[in-house]
């Protein structure tokens, strides 16, 4: 688990995909119905990802924000994150808001095998955090060691 504060300096579109709503796991679309492994999901829902790229001073490094994380980024509900699956176009102010902003966000570092890349999937984020309180928060920790 690492935590890094960082500037957003690029945000792209979120992604959605169908989930089964008892165990919140990715279902497959085939022919009109949804599957989990072989078991047909009547009603799916959805769950959604979004990737910024984090500025923190020494690289860009691309944050993965699921679910409950994507939505502390934008501070939103699931039913406004939904919302953007049906209207994409209203996202756009949504990324110009994102730039250029300050979060700290808590994670674990994976590599992406795909893309041959690191990425940092997030846990948690904080919005706009003071780095004044953060450099204090940091000094103390490095006393402490």
């Amino acid at each position: 688990n690492v935590e890094i504060l960082g500037t957003v300096v690029q945000v792209f579109d979120p992604r959605f995909f169908p989930i089964d709503p008892q165990t919140g796991r990715k279902v497959t679309e085939n022919e009109g119905k949804y599957y989990l492994n072989d078991m047909v999901i009547e009603n799916p829902d959805h769950s959604y990802v979004l990737n910024v790229i984090v500025d923190d001073g020494t690289d860009n490094m691309r944050a993965v924000f699921f679910r409950e994380a994507m939505e502390k980024l934008l501070n939103c509900s699931k039913e406004k994150a939904l919302e953007y699956r049906g209207n994409p176009e209203s996202f756009e102010q949504v990324k110009s808001d994102l730039l250029g902003m300050l979060v700290k966000i808590n994670g674990r570092v994976k590599k992406n095998l795909f893309f041959d890349r690191l990425e940092l999937v997030a846990n948690d984020v904080s919005i706009n955090p003071d780095p004044e309180e953060e450099i204090k928060r940091l000094n103390e920790e490095a006393r402490k060691l």
